[in-house]
């Protein structure tokens, strides 16, 4: 089988490997489509302090049973050879406080980081992952949809750590990227009366103006004009209820101190480079206006499996726009990173099954 390892910074080398072996506690998964997540681009530009190269990275996975242990044949009899799964790549503990409490695991192992991930034909699930974290794919939903579940559920989870949206809220999006596209759809869903997006690229801005038009939707070029006079402006001076960063940028985690409203919310969602962790944090803001700061990461099984309800009902509709080969990944890599594409897919067994 083929398997694309990330064997340096800015670097993969496709290899025909041994397919793996599937244990009887074990199932096989044949990977139809594996998208890029903006945390694979980061690992590929600048590494990450759990994975030790060269590995096989990705865990935004959807595929086909292709192997079923004998022992989860006897235990899970629904779990079978061509089932349409969603593979959930986090894996819980299932006993820390926050496992037990419903939230994602303060223990937590990875597909793509402590087991290889899925920019491979094959893809091996652990054994304490088989029993929660297959999901089955709904009617009518392709591979290729069906492997944004696990983004967007991490959306639903930081839109859940603030509280939600409220009906006629203003909400401010920092990266214009897949996923301030995908929060921002949420957000509309919601009830959010009037949407502020905040890019750098114009590209970006106009691809986001395909999804929400112009109504009550305001979009700010932050490299041409000053983000928060503007959004000071459209909020007659208040500033906005909900403010989320979704880009790895320090200068935007920052500045969305000061477009937040009083006892408004900001919503950290991109985590920053190991190069810059940290921020200049005036806290004042926050003392004075009674507002909170909340930080986000991953997501539940549940929350995933609602988001397969959700791309059943449509919302994935346009935010697939890019679709390559296994042996093309790094090209697709660097269209995820040239910032004009929305979410890009990695299918490894081309468009044949």
């Amino acid at each position: 089988m083929l398997a694309a390892f990330l064997s340096g910074l800015e670097r993969f080398e496709v290899k025909d490997i041994s397919a793996p072996k599937c244990g009887p506690d074990e199932v096989v998964v044949r990977v139809m489509a594996c998208a890029v997540c903006g945390t694979d681009l980061r690992i590929f530009l600048h590494g990450h302090r759990k994975v030790k190269l060269p590995w096989i990275i990705g865990h935004e996975v959807a595929g086909e049973i292709f192997e079923v242990g004998s022992n989860v044949r006897n235990r899970f009899p629904h779990i079978k050879e061509g089932l349409r799964v969603q593979v959930v790549p986090g894996i819980s503990c299932g006993r820390c406080d926050e496992c037990l409490r419903g939230l994602v695991c303060s223990n937590m192992r990875a597909i793509g980081y402590d087991y290889p991930g899925g920019f491979e034909q094959l893809l091996l699930v652990p054994s304490d992952a088989v029993a929660t974290n297959l999901l089955p794919i709904p009617d009518g939903v392709s591979f290729v949809e069906a492997s944004l579940a696990e983004p967007i559920s991490c959306v639903l989870n930081g839109q859940k750590i603030i509280g939600g949206i409220g009906l006629g809220d203003t909400v401010v999006i920092i990266g214009v990227g897949p996923m301030g596209i995908v929060h921002g759809k949420l957000a509309r869903l919601q009830g959010a009366y009037r949407l502020i997006l905040v890019d750098i690229s114009d590209a970006r801005l106009d691809l986001a103006k395909k999804f929400f038009g112009t109504d009550e939707v305001f979009y700010i070029n932050s490299s041409k004009e000053d983000e928060v006079e503007a959004v000071m402006d459209v909020t007659s001076g208040r500033g906005a209820e909900k403010v989320i960063v979704a880009c790895s940028s320090a200068s935007a985690q920052e500045r969305a101190l000061s477009m937040v409203r009083a006892y408004g919310k900001i919503l950290y969602f991109g985590g920053l480079p190991p190069q810059v962790p940290a921020i200049n944090f005036n806290s004042n803001v926050l003392h004075y206006k009674s507002a909170s700061v909340y930080g986000t990461f991953g997501s539940t099984v549940l929350q995933q499996k609602e988001s397969l309800e959700l791309i059943a009902r449509g919302f994935a509709k346009g935010l697939i726009t890019h679709e390559f080969s296994l042996n093309e990944i790094e090209e697709a890599f660097r269209t995820a990173i040239e910032g004009n594409a929305l979410k890009v897919v990695i299918k490894p067994w081309g468009d044949g099954s």
